[in-house]
């Protein structure tokens, strides 16, 4: 791997990076969340002498990245742009696109990851920082000859954090994250009951916390969780019989939980 840093001036800095990587695939184990389900594993094995009969991964990947620091009405602020890419020469492909099994292959065609992110910090005014970030992911590789977004992965999501220290030892942090809608796997071969829509919704999630220092290094501490209580609906497919050949947990793109509060104390060893 490759890494290389340039600052062009005081406030500027570019960085790129290349690098190459490759490992044997632990299919059971690197996939334990798609075996909650009746799925029935198959390996198309293509090596012999290789790991579960499937050919080690072989990717490359390669990126860059500029920061700049800046003032702007005389308060702090940054901005950062980056993009990678990833490719595959060789991977094993986790197909669920059939209809009850999950299906490991070697990959026949494209398989790659294109990342772009934006964000920015900025102290909006004294002790009220504030950083917004955007990322956008187009992840898709090759099922069964067709080139495919990879399933129950966002393309776009978005970021925004704001937090204010008051006087007082008072510390509010408020924290909304988008996520856009996904592809799911294709059920268009189950009984019509079980059968999900092609992409899922995209949805909030609005986490906040109060703090406060109440002596010495002790915080005490309220927070809130999925705020705006954003739930999947029937996230596990016919939940109600497990031995149904349908049954399956592994298809979660959600929050399965309600909205939550929880209260505690933190201390710090240093500070």
């Amino acid at each position: 791997r490759l890494h290389a840093r340039f600052a062009l001036n005081k406030n500027t800095v570019f960085r790129i990076s290349a690098g190459r990587g490759q490992r044997t695939a632990n299919i059971f184990a690197d996939n334990m969340g798609y075996f909650i389900s009746n799925r029935l594993p198959i390996i198309r094995s293509t090596s012999a002498n290789a790991a579960y009969g499937l050919k080690p991964e072989v990717v490359w990947n390669l990126g860059a990245n500029i920061t700049k620091n800046f003032k702007l009405n005389g308060k702090d602020g940054s901005i950062s742009i980056d993009y990678y890419r990833t490719f595959f020469t060789s991977q094993v492909i986790v197909d669920l696109e059939q209809n009850n099994r999950i299906v490991f292959y070697d990959l026949e065609g494209k398989s790659f990851s294109n990342s772009a992110q934006i964000e920015l910090d900025y102290e909006l005014f004294k002790r009220f920082d504030i950083r917004m970030a955007y990322r956008f992911y187009d992840v898709k590789s090759t099922y069964s000859g067709q080139l495919l977004e990879r399933p129950l992965i966002s393309r776009h999501r978005a970021f925004v954090n704001i937090e204010y220290k008051m006087k007082g030892n008072w510390s509010f942090d408020l924290t909304a994250q988008w996520y856009g809608n996904r592809r799911m796997p294709y059920t268009g071969d189950k009984p019509e009951i079980y059968q999900l829509p092609n992409r899922t919704p995209g949805y909030f999630l609005l986490n906040g916390q109060i703090s406060k220092t109440v002596f010495m290094n002790f915080d005490a501490y309220i927070g809130f969780e999925n705020i705006l209580n954003f739930q999947q609906k029937d996230p596990i497919l016919a939940a109600n019989n497990p031995q149904n050949e349908n049954f399956d947990a592994g298809l979660i793109w959600g929050p399965v939980f309600g909205r939550m509060t929880y209260i505690g104390i933190r201390y710090k060893i240093l500070k």
